[in-house]
């Protein structure tokens, strides 16, 4: 049965626009679970772009939005190199500038991701549909900080091979 055969459940008074939202991917026609703002904030925190990158193209892929998923892995991958490159070129304590930098990302992310999803988070509680855990988020976190932490040093290790 397609959606559109389904009577718009949540309103019978809603307009036929209303249900043609319903259709296109607001949040209401998936399955499964996504991450909410908080635990995108609180990957950030451990794994930088890349952990935040990472959930919020899984949040539009479950939202069945394949257009702004492949954005999300695009700039994923475009602002986890520049981080990297500041990384490698910064010349503080590596660990302090790490942590410094994820809390400005994440205190960035949490409103950008609201004003993005926001309207699909929404329905997706007032569906009483689940979130993934916080825990989850800080394990996905982490491993991105871990595959980062590699990274850098297979980068600091070529650029004192090359100097």
């Amino acid at each position: 049965m397609k959606a559109k055969d389904k009577p718009f459940e949540s309103n019978p008074y809603a307009s036929p626009k209303a249900e043609e939202e319903f259709d296109t991917g607001d949040g209401s026609a998936y399955s499964g679970k996504v991450y909410n703002s908080l635990s995108i904030a609180i990957a950030t925190i451990f794994g930088s772009v890349l952990a935040a990158g990472l959930l919020i193209h899984s949040n539009y892929s479950h939202f069945k939005q394949k257009t702004r998923a492949l954005v999300a892995a695009v700039l994923t991958g475009v602002f986890t190199l520049l981080f990297m490159f500041s990384m490698l070129v910064i010349d503080f304590p590596l660990v302090m500038s790490y942590l410094a930098i994820n809390f400005l990302i994440a205190a960035t992310l949490l409103p950008l991701n609201q004003l993005f999803q926001g309207r699909q988070l929404e329905l997706h509680e007032e569906g009483g549909r689940a979130f993934h855990s916080y825990i989850r988020a800080s394990l996905v976190g982490a491993s991105c900080a871990i595959a980062m932490v590699l990274m850098l040093l297979i980068a600091s290790t070529m650029h004192l091979m090359v100097f």
